[in-house]
């Protein structure tokens, strides 16, 4: 980074196309090194988790941290590099954002010379990026071999736990999914340079929190499923690396993934079979941890899909015109198909007492309609007023049906009486 580097800008009558564009790279420079930092950061626990696979000892027990030493270290090599790798892109990720907030201060104050130097860097280091840098350095280091003992009450007896430094490195670093995070945020419509123009025009701060919330505003079903799964893998593989070492005083083997992976699940969904258990004190933490994550967006999937499957008022509005139409369609002609055999085969005959039967039948059913669609619009009166407008054109055409039929059997009954004297 050129410690001389400065946003000058000379040119006084800068049109709003050379701005909006200016504005744009310096803030795709931002959010480059961020992809970048999150995706070097990621590569590290993709590294760790390897090693800590294959440096996990078959001897292991509850009081013995022995590992397996591989020649070098490769893996451990490779969380090294990646991590300083991300290590350079986050404060050249702080660097392109002072660039770029010192050009918008330009657009907005008019002040041209803004100089970037390596102390201005540091200066503007937020205690959450201190703690992403911390996060960062945590990391198993090659020939680290330091361990962490605590007690823990099992069954009436006392047991020493043994941590090995790595795998405590190693649980750290799955926080990173922090940085990823606050990466996709960046890539997200509300935290592009423009949404954070329209910020800074509204006084609102323009940070991950507020993408985040847009973005569930605007996908919620998708946020909830994705949080949910990822937040159960997190706390699995936590969970597993806590409860792992004792799986010589235990039944669960949480050595299998899966075993770890269900217990969470239904934890975090509610169910509680009862199969598997935490053993460890942090292990029951990151249990209730889990149980309140899980019924926090496990109710929130459940009335994200209610909301999803209700009808709006418009929706509503169709939908009672089509069912309440089709009813009365129904009914209508199980009275013309009533009227005509009453007429023809005579009010007491067989068939028009069961046509009386259907037509019974279908007025309550559209009785019942009525009654479903005014709950279903209840408090919209403007949807109210248009059924019992519906309904009285339904008993105005039925009543003009019933006057065609009459006057359609009487022309019948003309008919039949002119052939039959023709006939004789």
């Amino acid at each position: 980074m050129d410690s001389d580097r400065s946003i000058m800008i000379t040119n006084n009558s800068i049109s709003y196309e050379d701005t909006f564009r200016e504005s744009k790279k310096l803030f795709y420079d931002w959010r480059a090194s961020d992809a970048l930092c999150a995706l070097f950061s990621i590569l590290g626990i993709l590294f760790a988790t390897i090693d800590y696979e294959y440096t996990y000892s078959n001897e292991r027990t509850h009081d013995n941290c022995k590992i397996s030493i591989m020649a070098l270290d490769p893996y451990k090599m490779m969380i090294i590099f990646t991590t300083m790798v991300a290590l350079f892109y986050l404060l050249f990720g702080i660097y392109h954002r002072l660039v770029w907030e010192a050009y918008m201060n330009y657009i907005y104050s008019g002040y041209q010379n803004q100089n970037i130097s390596f102390m201005k860097i540091i200066d503007s280091i937020t205690w959450y990026k201190l703690v992403e840098i911390i996060m960062l350095l945590i990391i198993p280091y090659p020939g680290a071999d330091f361990h962490l003992y605590l007690m823990m009450r099992y069954q009436f007896n006392m047991y020493e736990i043994c941590y090995h430094y790595s795998e405590i490195a190693y649980l750290i670093m799955l926080f990173r999914v922090e940085i990823l995070l606050r990466a996709i945020s960046l890539f997200s419509p509300y935290e592009d340079h423009l949404a954070r123009n329209y910020c800074r025009k509204y006084k609102v701060p323009a940070d991950a929190r507020f993408g985040i919330k847009c973005l569930v505003a605007q996908y919620p079903l998708k946020v909830v499923v994705i949080s949910a799964v990822s937040a159960m893998v997190l706390l699995t593989t936590i969970f597993r690396i806590l409860e792992r070492p004792v799986d010589d005083l235990t039944t669960y083997y949480y050595t299998d993934y899966m075993n770890a992976l269900w217990f969470l699940f239904e934890n975090m969904s509610t169910l509680g079979y009862g199969e598997f258990l935490p053993v460890t004190d942090f292990g029951r933490v990151v249990t209730v941890i889990g149980y309140f994550v899980g019924t926090s967006l496990f109710s929130l999937m459940v009335l994200t899909l209610q909301d999803k499957l209700e009808l709006n008022t418009q929706q509503s509005k169709a939908f009672t015109k089509i069912y309440k139409s089709s009813i009365a369609a129904e009914t209508i002609s199980e009275g013309m198909r009533f009227y005509l055999y009453k007429r023809m085969f005579g009010r007491n005959s067989h068939i028009a007492k069961e046509q009386k039967k259907r037509l019974r039948t279908k007025c309550k059913e559209m009785k019942n309609a009525r009654f479903e669609a005014d709950e279903l619009n209840k408090g919209n009166d403007e949807a109210l007023i248009n059924i019992r407008v519906s309904a009285s054109h339904i008993h105005v055409k039925m009543k003009k049906t019933d006057r065609a039929l009459d006057s359609m059997i009487a022309q019948l009954r003309d008919e039949i009486h002119y052939l039959e004297n023709t006939k004789l």
